[in-house]
């Protein structure tokens, strides 16, 4: 009669055992807001010392517009683009331009999608453009909404 409860027991941790084999690894989480920002503007300036193209340094004020609006997007979950004229205004800058884009995973992919697009790629390059803000923004579902503001101080 002793011998059931040891046995019941040593089936009881086998089967809990077992079913921690097959419980689903979690998702790997997706990279920060910041991480991507970050990594955005390091991959456009690599695209632009390629080409013998000057770095685009940071700026504040572009920095709010382009994080204001990938918010503004995330949220009404959509992709589009802002008002330039404010920008020009209320960041003293000489021309102003800006890539959006929505969905792409990693910092590199939205690099390539805007570099296979001639508009995308024109702001990248443009020789006038010296500075540059980049936000990232989720929305509720964890899509990525991306926003690149150049100017010329």
């Amino acid at each position: 009669m002793r011998c059931v409860p040891i046995v019941f027991g040593a089936v009881c941790a086998l089967v809990v055992g077992l079913g921690a084999l097959v419980v689903p690894a979690p998702a790997s989480a997706a990279p920060s807001a910041a991480s991507l920002e970050g990594s955005i503007h390091s991959l456009t300036n690599t695209e632009r010392t390629q080409r013998k193209l000057g770095k685009l340094g940071t700026n504040a004020c572009l920095k709010r517009y382009a994080v204001t609006h990938a918010q503004r997007q995330a949220r009404d979950n959509r992709m589009y683009h802002q008002q330039i004229r404010p920008i020009l205004s209320a960041c003293g800058l000489r021309y102003v331009g800006e890539n959006v884009a929505a969905g792409y995973p990693t910092a590199r992919a939205v690099m390539t999608g805007w570099m296979n697009s001639p508009g995308h790629r024109a702001n990248i390059l443009k020789r006038e453009f010296n500075r540059l803000g980049v936000g990232v923004a989720y929305s509720k579902s964890g899509r990525p909404y991306y926003c690149q503001v150049f100017g010329q101080v």
